[in-house]
């Protein structure tokens, strides 16, 4: 049984009539998507910075200047303001200056800088996803990173002795093909697509030369598919995906021995992020933990029957954890603060 929401097309007689139909709804359907993918725009100050998602700018008001953040997306970011300059100013607040911009809230008052002065603000910023107040784990069941029913050997798992602790102590690595199709693991928001390095080796030289691409979840979550191929991203920055669907290319970029894809789910913490074990869907709608040396097939949501789609409701509804992880091997300690935040929204660096 096949599940889906997409549109299935038929062959149809190519009148006048029909064709009229078919341009009117294809330009409705990509109408509606760009409304959900891109806001109504704001003209922004020069002085404005930040990313995609969130900016942060200031309004001189007489011998004010006064800081605002925008955020018209579903995604929230922590984020620290730096002050050059800040000793030539009076001020109230500590700095850096500590926020978490919260999903589509619009423009928010931050602090002010008073001086009579003729001078301005120099300013940067510090920026991590998420927002590690609200976000918590829930009880859902992921797709494994690939087409329904195709298999691949995990060759490096959790907590291995490799490259695999710290922040990136839970994430996963496949032996795969260069060019295979990648799929999301759950419905979310791409807030950051890296594609256009074409490096790769053993060094820790390589790490930078990393391509992925990372998705928000609705739980506060989020995936990072790494070492994707040099242009291999089909998805954009502020798309919208759903679980299962296909995002790019495997690859062999960045910190390598070989051509994989190194899959990492996180939950944020203060201006950084700790990696996290989820479970993943079986043929009959329950969950499982993925363990090193073993190969898995993946099992879409839309190919389940019936009775294992409820069963798949059913567990990812549920008010207790179904599928608590338990240690396989000695656990890394993991701590909740390190060296991986964002700053100014580079390219993240990932290993092996």
């Amino acid at each position: 049984m096949i599940r889906t929401s997409q549109f299935q097309f038929k062959k149809v007689k190519k009148d006048s009539f029909l064709f009229s139909i078919t341009i009117f709804l294809i330009l409705l359907f990509s109408f509606s998507f760009f409304s959900q993918t891109v806001p109504k725009a704001i003209k922004f100050p020069e002085n404005a910075k930040g990313n995609y998602f969130v900016k942060v700018f200031y309004e001189k008001d007489g011998e004010l200047f006064n800081f605002y953040s925008v955020n018209l997306f579903e995604v929230p970011f922590q984020l620290k303001v730096y002050i050059g300059n800040l000793s030539l100013f009076k001020y109230s607040e500590s700095f850096p200056f500590y926020f978490i911009s919260k999903a589509k809230e619009g423009k928010k008052f931050l602090f002010s800088l008073k001086t009579n002065e003729k001078i301005e603000p120099k300013f940067w910023l510090e920026i991590c996803v998420g927002d590690p107040l609200s976000s918590s784990m829930d009880n859902y069941i992921y797709t494994l990173p690939y087409e329904h029913n195709k298999e691949f050997f995990v060759y490096q798992g959790y907590n291995s002795n490799f490259t695999h602790k710290g922040s990136a102590s839970y994430s996963i690595d496949f032996s795969m093909p260069i060019g295979t199709p990648i799929c999301a693991v759950r419905d979310g928001i791409v807030y950051n697509v890296v594609d256009n390095n074409n490096k790769s080796g053993l060094s820790s030289y390589y790490a930078k030369y990393s391509n992925f691409i990372s998705i928000y979840h609705p739980d506060g979550t989020y995936s990072i598919y790494a070492h994707i191929k040099y242009k291999g991203s089909i998805v954009k920055v502020g798309e919208k995906v759903k679980s299962g669907q296909i995002i790019g290319y495997s690859g062999n970029t960045g910190r390598t021995s070989g051509p994989h894809l190194h899959l990492q789910i996180n939950l944020p913490t203060y201006m950084s992020h700790k990696s996290v074990p989820v479970p993943f869907l079986d043929i009959d709608g329950n969950g499982y933990y993925i363990k090193e040396g073993k190969t898995y097939r993946s099992i879409h949501i839309e190919y389940l029957t019936e009775p294992a789609y409820q069963n798949f409701l059913n567990n990812i509804n549920s008010q207790f954890a179904l599928f608590p992880f338990i240690y396989y091997v000695k656990p890394r300690h993991q701590p909740l603060l390190d060296d991986d935040t964002i700053i100014n929204y580079p390219e993240e660096e990932f290993e092996d």
